[in-house]
Formats: C-alpha cells, sequence, structure tokens
C-alpha cells in the first residue's frame, strides 16, 4: 500500500462519521495505529503494512469510505441572475448585464449562456431570458424593453448662423423620438467631410449625434478645397436651401439629378471650379425655386440652350454664371413663365368608357420653344376602365439635348362606378321576423 492511501484512511478516520454496526472502532483504531507505527519505522514494504488479520478490517475501511464520498458530500451546483432593463434601440444585452453566474457540484464556476429565443427586440414588453449552464443548470429572468420615450435625449443644437440655427424648442416630443436613429452614422452618410460640414451647420458636436431627423432641418451646405466620394445622406435634407462647393472635388459618377430630385428647396445651387462635365448634367435636373446658379469654371460640354431647362424655371432676377466652360451656341430661349416642357391634367371617367392616353395631354415644347406632338411623348401606366379606382399615367418628355435631359409629369385618372344603389328606410315592430335586402327596396 503507498503511502498517499495512508494518507487518505487517516482523513476519512478524523471526519465525524457514525460507523456502521459491523465495523469495530477498536480495530479502525489497531489498524491505524500499526499502519502509522510502521510508515515511522521506515518499512516500505507494502506487504507488511495491513496483514491478513487485519484484511476485514481493511475492507470495511474502504466500504466506510465509499459511503461517506457518496452520502454525505455537499453538492454545490448553483446558478444566480437578475432582471435587465434596456431601451427599444439599444444594442443587445449580455448575459453579465444580467449578473448571471454558476457553480458546479463542487464549487467551481461555470459559463453561463443566455436564451433570447422568446425576445423581439423590435418591439417594447417584458420578454423571458433563460439563462444555462453546461451542467444542466437553468433560470429564468426577465428583460424588460421600454420605449424610446423613456430616454431622455436633448441634442446640444447651436445655431451657427441666423440661415441655420435651429431652436431646441422647436423639436417636439415625437421628434425627439424619431430623432433616436438606430443606425450607424456611416451606412446612410458614409463621408466623412458630410458628415463633419453637416455637423457644424447644425451645431452639433460629434458626428454620432447627426440623424436622419436633424439633417431635414439643414437649410444650407458649403465646401470650400473639400473632396467628397458620396453625398449620401443629404437626400433627407429635404428643405436645403443653398448648396455651395468651391474647389471640391465631386463623387465618381456624381449626377446632378441628386438635388433636383431630393432637394425641392435649393434657391442656391453652386458648383464653382469643381470639374464639373456634361456626363453630370443627364436626367431630370428641373429646379423650380433657383435663383442663384453658379457652374462656372468646369468642363461642360454642349449648347448653351441645354440650361433653358434649368434656368427657364428660375424667377426674373436671378443670378447665372455659366462662364468659363466648353460650351457653344448662342443665348437660350426665355420662356417668361418659364419653360412649361411636359403638360398633362388629372380627369374622372365613367367605369366601361372608353380612355386614350392623350385624353391628358395638354402641351410640351422642346429646348427651343416649339411645340412637342404628343407622337414624341413617352407614356407609362395603364388604365382598367373596367375596373373602377384611381389609376397613375406618367408623361415622359425627352429633350434630345447633349445631356440627355428630360421632364415628366404623373397625373390621376379615377375611374367611377357606373352602377348606382338605391334604398329606402324600413320600420319593424318589435318580434316580426327579421327583414331582408328586398325589404329596404
Amino acid at each position: 500500500m503507498k503511502k498517499t492511501t495512508t494518507l487518505i484512511l487517516l482523513g476519512i478516520l478524523t471526519s465525524s462519521v457514525i460507523l456502521p454496526s459491523y465495523v469495530s472502532a477498536a480495530s479502525i483504531d489497531t489498524q491505524v495505529t500499526s499502519i502509522n507505527s510502521q510508515i515511522d519505522s521506515g518499512n516500505s514494504d507494502s506487504s507488511n503494512i495491513g496483514d491478513t488479520d487485519n484484511r476485514s478490517s481493511t475492507e470495511n475501511i474502504n466500504g466506510l469510505e465509499n459511503t461517506n464520498s457518496t452520502n454525505n458530500k455537499e453538492n454545490k451546483q448553483s446558478i444566480t441572475g437578475s432582471d435587465f432593463s434596456m431601451i427599444l434601440g439599444d444594442k443587445k444585452p449580455t448575459v453579465s448585464d444580467f449578473k448571471a453566474s454558476a457553480t458546479d457540484k463542487d464549487g467551481n464556476p461555470l459559463d453561463v449562456t443566455a436564451d433570447f429565443s422568446q425576445v423581439d427586440f423590435s418591439k417594447a414588453g417584458i420578454y423571458d431570458v433563460v439563462l444555462n449552464t453546461t451542467d444542466g443548470q437553468s433560470k429564468t429572468v426577465k428583460l424588460t424593453i421600454k420605449e424610446n420615450n423613456d430616454k431622455k435625449v436633448t441634442p446640444n443644437i447651436l445655431s451657427k448662423t441666423e440661415d441655420t440655427k435651429i431652436n431646441n424648442d422647436k423639436i417636439t416630443k415625437d421628434e425627439s423620438i424619431s430623432s433616436i436613429d438606430s443606425e450607424d452614422i456611416n451606412e446612410w452618410m458614409p463621408d466623412k467631410n458630410v458628415q463633419k460640414i453637416v455637423m457644424e451647420t447644425l451645431g452639433l458636436q460629434q458626428p454620432s449625434q447627426i440623424t436622419k431627423n436633424l439633417v431635414t432641418q439643414l437649410k444650407s451646405f458649403e465646401a470650400n478645397n473639400n473632396s467628397f466620394t458620396s453625398f449620401d445622406g443629404l437626400q433627407y435634407a429635404k428643405n436645403l436651401q443653398s448648396f455651395s462647393l468651391t474647389n471640391c472635388k465631386l463623387p465618381n459618377q456624381f449626377q446632378l439629378s441628386f438635388f433636383s430630385e431630393n432637394n425641392p428647396m435649393l434657391t442656391l445651387l453652386r458648383l464653382n471650379n469643381c470639374d464639373l462635365t456634361s456626363d453630370n448634367l443627364k436626367g431630370d435636373i428641373t429646379f423650380h425655386y433657383i435663383t442663384t446658379l453658379d457652374l462656372s469654371n468646369n468642363k461642360i460640354t454642349g449648347e448653351i440652350s441645354d440650361f433653358t431647362q434649368i434656368i427657364d424655371l428660375m424667377g426674373g432676377d436671378e443670378s447665372f454664371d455659366i462662364s468659363n466652360n466648353l460650351l457653344s451656341g448662342g443665348l437660350p430661349i426665355n420662356f417668361p413663365d418659364g419653360i412649361p416642357g411636359v403638360v398633362a391634367k388629372d380627369s374622372t371617367i365613367k367605369e366601361d368608357s372608353e380612355w386614350f392616353p392623350q385624353d391628358n395631354f395638354i402641351s410640351a415644347q422642346d429646348l427651343l420653344g416649339n411645340n412637342v406632338s404628343f407622337n414624341n411623348i413617352i407614356v407609362s401606366g395603364e388604365v382598367n376602365t373596367k375596373v373602377p379606382g384611381i389609376y397613375k399615367v406618367t408623361y415622359t418628355q425627352n429633350y434630345n439635348n447633349s445631356w440627355k435631359n428630360y421632364n415628366s409629369i404623373t397625373v390621376n385618372v379615377n375611374v367611377t362606378s357606373s352602377k348606382t344603389i338605391n334604398g329606402s328606410d324600413f320600420i319593424m315592430t318589435l318580434g316580426d321576423k327579421e327583414p331582408t335586402v328586398s325589404d329596404f327596396k
């Protein structure tokens, strides 16, 4: 028998235990005394430790050891955790947020995982989260997701200039809620220079404070000697009135129509010395409120009359500068009321009546003021006169100029039902049979 076995036996014997009736306390004492005396004498021959006369006592001791280990050892398994609250739109909580911890049967720490399968992170509410361990323990805790209006957000908005002043008292409660945007600013406004200009113009302290809701309040955007890779994010600036770039590098594939489509309130548009070319001027670039247009010192080719679509929708005292480009031709044709482009009207017709696209077409003119016939207009959209409803029809006029510009208008064709329905009031006595449709004539 090895020395380590002797130490285990001594450890058992020093424990406070109740001996079974078939184990003699005296025999145990005798056995231990004999073992210890042999150890003290330096006798390492295991054959002399515990002879055959004491074998039954040794077997009883081993039996006692097994009984004690199985029946009396404390189970230290445990798992703890606390409920947790978050705001709708916050990042997903982790196990540590629930203050979770666990131990195995020997008291050693265990890893805890959280099961969020019953949680809908897109909706406010109270959900069950199950904490689990590898040895089968589990505990259910509560996750409370609160509405955004429980989260107090006061944007640090300072006025930069009188034109871009934004007052905190103009931001309503609903706007404050909608301004909490879970989207990363770098996803919907990726250009760092755009972020910086918007941040400074709105009087914010850092780009992360920019939200789509706040961008709608942007009145001006001005840059000098900057380089841009994208103007994404400015499509939310629906109230933008002034856009001015001087000595700037434009994004690849830039189209001026981006601002025509997304920033309808522009009154000043300046792209001075920005390497603007005719390739950047395709599509519908009609601006209805422009009073200052500066596209000077660029590389625009084509005819001066190509600008008619833009400038003739301006008022009367406009500032218009297209100098130092590569244009040819005379001055643009001047339309006192602005170039009409294509003009069409809404209409209402009866079910099953005839309808033709030219019924809603009024007129069209090219960039030189010549009338354009309906045959040169592109019509898209369908009208089913057999089914009542409101149908949208779009009329598009291609100008066939150097920049391939166009103008379009969408109208409504309302098909109304030709059928009529009549009916009369009906009086019955309590207890009479239920009336039928024919009773109401």
